[in-house]
């Protein structure tokens, strides 16, 4: 719903407009009032997904939780197609990172951009602006340095921090520096286990959560109309019975 007076935080600072001949609508304190009531059942979402419509019942707060990776840099809409939405991003310490009445004075839905601080699950907390019964759908984007569309977006790369004792990372192609520049040891003196791992696992990439990873090669699932992956060098996809339909694994290559 539009109104006169049109607030909305970033960070915390609220931005005030005021469109004409609409009723006046007061502050909203963002932090408090997504962390003020009850909250209804979290829906888990990865980012480039759109939830079904989640309905938040009066003076209740809506939760949408998902797992982010330090340095991401996170958008989040979250509509309501009559109420009017108010949301915060909270870390793993219930920590508000960031909260949004209005994205602009033009509508009343509610819009979260923030650069995520560390490795872990955030929640994107939502409720109706005058504590109503309302239905919102929350569209989540992210992008990072282990962000992927296939296989081919990810490479393995010595596992950064302070100890190298040979395990591997999965990450981005092009981003193997912000990546080593994101993770680099702070630890002056860092206590190591004096031992060196071969590290046998290839990158691969979760295409429901768009994120690289390691995995072992005898671990993948190969073939099918639509393969989500291909067999490494030296390994041959082994499948149970003919047919271009059936998933195997993969095997060393004789």
């Amino acid at each position: 719903m539009l109104r006169s007076l049109c607030l909305f935080a970033v960070g915390s600072t609220l931005v005030a407009c005021a469109p004409p001949s609409m009723q006046d609508k007061a502050p909203v304190a963002v932090q408090e009032s997504a962390l003020s009531s009850a909250t209804e059942e979290a829906v888990s979402l990865h980012y480039g997904e759109t939830s079904a419509a989640i309905t938040v019942r009066a003076h209740h707060t809506g939760v949408v939780q998902f797992a982010g990776n330090k340095g991401d840099a996170v958008a989040a809409w979250v509509r309501s197609p009559l109420g009017d939405a108010v949301a915060a991003l909270v870390d793993g310490h219930d920590r508000v990172l960031v909260g949004n009445d209005d994205a602009s004075c033009g509508t009343s839905d509610a819009r979260l951009q923030a650069t995520l601080p560390a490795d872990g699950t955030y929640r994107i907390l939502f409720s109706e602006y005058a504590g109503q019964r309302a239905s919102f759908t929350v569209e989540l984007a992210g992008t990072g340095v282990f962000s992927c569309d296939v296989d081919s977006d990810c490479a393995a790369v010595a596992k950064a921090g302070c100890c190298h004792n040979g395990w591997l990372e999965a990450v981005a192609v092009g981003a193997v520096e912000r990546y080593d520049a994101l993770y680099a040891c702070v630890d002056a003196q860092p206590v190591c286990a004096n031992y060196v791992v071969q590290d046998t696992r290839v990158a691969v990439c979760d295409r429901v959560a768009h994120h690289c990873g390691m995995i072992a090669p005898t671990d993948i699932v190969c073939g099918g109309i639509a393969a989500q992956h291909v067999c490494p060098s030296g390994f041959v996809c082994q499948s149970e019975g003919p047919g271009a339909d059936r998933l195997g694994t993969c095997v060393a290559a004789q």
